[in-house]
């Protein structure tokens, strides 16, 4: 349950910034490589 909070909670922190201009989020804790590479491709 948490994790997906977590996921919730940096997809919103992650929408936020592209429409600040502001570079993506660091990856939360917890986050694995594998999904960190595949937002960065999609937010490409």
């Amino acid at each position: 349950m948490k994790r997906m909070h977590l996921a919730r909670r940096f997809k919103a922190e992650m929408l936020a910034a592209r429409e600040a201009g502001r570079p993506i989020p660091a990856p939360l804790p917890g986050m694995t490589l594998d999904v960190w590479t595949l937002y960065r491709t999609l937010t490409k």
